[in-house]
């Protein structure tokens, strides 16, 4: 070869590349074998990434079923929970309805028991006014009034004691000291509690002296005797007449109207007992309706926050993928 053909580029490349494979034919092959398992790696790992995307997916697909079966429900939910509210509706009726002639059988009662009471206090007062009774009230009216004259005659006697006057001042400035308490928009209730005990207590030993001495007082005593003495009279005589007036017309019918009320009271009550279970048991199934439509929303809600996220990561494994299958190239 001579010197000219070094100068030819032609010859110069077909040298070059003669040298190389005479000089370094293992690497060459050790370099093709390493881009070969390279390939071969990130196409296993693109292939993994695109069937973990599937998988993805597939079960964003079923959820996006499930969530569309779940709003088809919820959809209906109001018409098919329309009869349940009107149950409700006439139930809360027929329930107040009961309570209102529970009511009024209960004021039936009432004015009955009170019409009973006037009718006996009637014949009581015709039988006060009888010329017997009225002997005896004047002289329980006459003996009354000597009481209460010997016992004004006797406090006058210790009205000008210190102690009196001592009980009396203690009265009037506990009772100054409430009042003050009581002004207050927002008084202090134990003050006040206090206070209350003390006026009782300031009374109560005021009771105590005005007593002293009139129970042994002659005079107090004869006019106390024969007041108790017509009131015994008089006690005796009208029992003896309440037991004779059982019997008539007024008071039977009377009594007959009570016993009329009472009955319809109880059967009021019954009726009411049923109906507040009817209501009970129409509420109940009410509230379990509107649960199981608050359940379903939020189950609805769920589904399509667990769709739109596993979206996201299927994208982000087809991503992936494709970045693998760069690599390959």
């Amino acid at each position: 070869m001579t010197h000219s053909h070094f100068k030819n580029p032609t010859v110069l490349k077909m040298i070059l590349v003669c040298a190389i494979l005479f000089c370094a034919p293992s690497e060459l092959i050790a370099a093709k074998s390493k881009k070969k398992k390279n390939s071969k790696g990130s196409d296993s790992v693109a292939r993994r990434y695109e069937s973990e995307a599937k998988q993805l997916r597939q079960r964003a697909s079923n959820l996006r079923k499930q969530i569309e079966h779940g709003k088809k429900l919820i959809a209906g939910a109001p018409k098919e929970a329309a009869p349940i509210k009107q149950a409700l509706v006439k139930a809360t009726a027929k329930r107040d309805e009961a309570i209102k002639v529970r009511n009024e059988a209960s004021e039936q009662v009432k004015v009955a028991m009170a019409e009973l009471k006037h009718v006996r206090m009637g014949l009581l007062a015709e039988f006060d006014s009888t010329p017997g009774m009225a002997k005896f009230n004047v002289e329980l009216q006459k003996q009354s009034s000597q009481v209460e004259a010997v016992r004004e005659k006797h406090i006058d006697g210790i009205r000008t004691s210190a102690r009196y006057k001592r009980a009396k001042l203690d009265i009037a400035e506990a009772e100054k000291e409430r009042e003050r308490l009581l002004s207050y928009s927002n008084p202090d209730q134990a003050r006040l509690s206090r206070v209350a005990v003390q006026l009782l207590e300031y009374e109560s030993q005021l009771r105590q002296l005005e007593k002293q001495g009139l129970e042994s007082d002659p005079a107090y005593v004869e006019a106390n005797t024969k007041l108790r003495a017509a009131q015994e009279e008089i006690g005796k005589l009208r029992s003896e007449f309440v037991k004779t007036i059982d019997g008539q017309s007024d008071m039977v019918d009377a009594e007959r109207a009570i016993d009329s009320a009472k009955e319809k009271l109880a059967e009021a009550q019954k009726e009411l007992a049923s109906v507040i279970r009817e209501y009970g048991q129409a509420k109940s199934k009410a509230s379990r309706a509107e649960r199981t439509y608050r359940d379903a929303i939020g189950k609805v809600r769920q589904m399509e926050s667990d769709r739109a996220n596993l979206e996201r990561q299927a994208k982000d494994k087809e991503r992936q993928a494709s970045q693998w299958r760069k690599k390959k190239r």
